[in-house]
């Protein structure tokens, strides 16, 4: 008798699959055959480059021809990179505890390191400790210069996501200028809420009805050359109109990121 699971579905509607994933039910179906053991044993001829085999070199021209393709494309790899801070409260005497910004314990030594992961697999790509009256984005830039140098945008397509820490006018020509795409949420200043009042504002479906979004493109001052504004308004509650801390305009609040 036949043991193991007798029902097994095999989908490819992840979307974080390629749209080419069902190529490997026909490698699975050459292999259960032995087709490559096949080509092996039957063809020989005098070969001018002994780096792949006969079979190898066969699969290289017919994957293509089966997927439609003239040639095999390397991609380029994905990151998707968060950068943070944290407050890190001390009791005690450590060296390079100071008193800086410490919402949950006021008036307490602390650090404050600086952290950059790469989402998609939780990989640490930086831990930086610093003194806890450090400002969020300090040492920020002269990291990102050193991870390019690592992750050249000839190689591998990066996406940064950041909170208003690190909206730094050098911070965001540097990913612009490796070619990164970037979200990171932006001061409210007062040039950006004079623009954002007066935008139109239009529904996304799928959320909640509170929300409406519009788009702009602004350059803020000293900054090299303008970037495009996606503003989120949010239709506030009696309750909250009392307590919102964004910038808020008729029971609406407004916030900003730069892409």
């Amino acid at each position: 008798m036949a043991y193991g699971a007798k029902k097994v579905q095999i989908k490819f509607n992840s979307n974080r699959l390629t749209h080419f994933g069902g190529v490997y039910l026909f490698h699975l179906f050459l292999k259960q055959i032995g087709w490559r053991h096949l080509i092996g044993r039957t063809l020989k001829f005098e070969q001018r480059n002994s780096l792949y085999t006969i079979s190898e070199q066969i699969f290289s021209l017919l994957y293509p021809i089966i997927l439609g393709l003239s040639r095999i494309e390397i991609s380029k790899k994905k990151l998707l990179v968060d950068m943070d801070s944290t407050v890190c409260t001390i009791y005690g005497h450590q060296e390079g505890a100071l008193k800086g910004y410490n919402p949950r314990a006021r008036g307490r030594r602390s650090y404050h390191p600086l952290f950059c992961f790469e989402s998609m697999s939780g990989t640490s790509l930086l831990g930086t400790l610093r003194q806890g009256n450090a400002y969020t984005s300090l040492g920020a830039f002269e990291y990102l210069v050193q991870f390019f140098h690592n992750y050249p945008s000839s190689e591998y397509s990066v996406r940064f996501r950041g909170d208003s820490g690190f909206y730094d006018k050098d911070i965001v020509a540097l990913l612009s200028q490796n070619k990164a795409d970037f979200a990171i949420v932006a001061d409210m200043t007062g040039p950006l809420k004079q623009l954002v009042t007066g935008l139109a504002y239009c529904p996304a479906s799928g959320t909640d009805n509170r929300y409406s979004f519009a788009e702009t493109t602004y350059q803020p001052a000293k900054w090299g050359k303008p970037y495009r504004y996606c503003i989120i308004r949010k239709k506030l509650e009696p309750e909250e109109s009392d307590q919102a801390t964004l910038f808020t305009v008729n029971a609406y609040s407004y916030s900003a990121i730069v892409t």
